[in-house]
Order: structure tokens, then C-alpha cells, then sequence
């Protein structure tokens, strides 16, 4: 039991370093310009996920696609389908119960809120700031 339960905090740990290091802040590549509806679209779909499992907060399609700048909503696409495979994942796994599912699931969010956080606070950062970066 005790040797399992290592393994399952193991798999949820590497998912979050997944979030945390498998996206940089904000990258100032050109990006495909759409509308917001066009963007949207294209924004509500990750692969391998069912199109009618819940997304995570801050992962709808108009969510993601109110960015003012195109390479931001793509740094936030690419978290928020980590995470939404993840927690795909999670759901279809027989072994946990649903106390550790819902324990898995909760480090997955709370690691993809925080680095779309840093995404949103990088693109923000104003000149008022005189520097100074929370």
C-alpha cells in the first residue's frame, strides 16, 4: 500500500513539473492573428480529450481567447491542455478512488493556475512598475 501510494504521489509530482517547466514565460513569437471567435474555436479543443469533459477554470475557449496578445493565449492553451490531459487522465485511472483522484486533481489545477499566472503577470508587467515584479 505504502509502496502504491508513493507511485501515485510520484505520477502527480510529475505532471506538475511538467506545468511548471514545460512552459516558459511569455514568448514573443508572431502568432496566427484571428478573431476571438476564431480563436476561441480552435482554443476548445485538446487533443485526446473529449470535447464534452469539463475544462479547467480559466480553460474555456472564450477564457483563453480575450488575450490581447496571440502569443500569451498560446502560452495558456499549451498549460491548460497539459492539464486538461492530465486530468482526462486522472478520470479514467481504475486504480485511484476518488479521494485520491480528487487530490491528483486539485495539484493539477492549482499548478496550472499558477503558471498561467506567471504567463498573465509577465504580459503585464507595465512601465509603472519602475521594475519591481511581484
Amino acid at each position: 500500500m505504502r509502496n502504491r501510494r508513493s507511485i501515485q504521489v510520484g505520477c502527480a509530482t510529475a505532471l506538475c513539473a511538467a506545468i511548471v517547466s514545460g512552459c516558459s514565460p511569455v514568448v514573443t513569437e508572431p502568432a496566427n492573428q484571428g478573431t476571438i471567435a476564431q480563436r476561441g474555436a480552435a482554443l476548445a479543443v485538446t487533443d485526446g480529450v473529449p470535447t464534452d469533459f469539463p475544462r479547467m477554470l480559466g480553460c474555456a475557449a472564450e477564457e483563453l481567447g480575450n488575450p490581447t496578445d496571440p502569443a500569451v493565449g498560446d502560452q495558456l492553451k499549451r498549460i491548460c491542455d497539459v492539464v486538461q490531459t492530465g486530468l482526462y487522465a486522472l478520470s479514467q485511472d481504475a486504480t485511484l478512488d476518488d479521494q485520491a483522484k480528487t487530490h491528483h486533481a486539485l495539484m493539477l489545477m492549482g499548478g496550472g493556475l499558477q503558471q498561467m499566472t506567471q504567463v498573465l503577470l509577465a504580459a503585464d508587467a507595465s512601465p509603472s512598475d519602475a521594475g519591481i515584479r511581484p
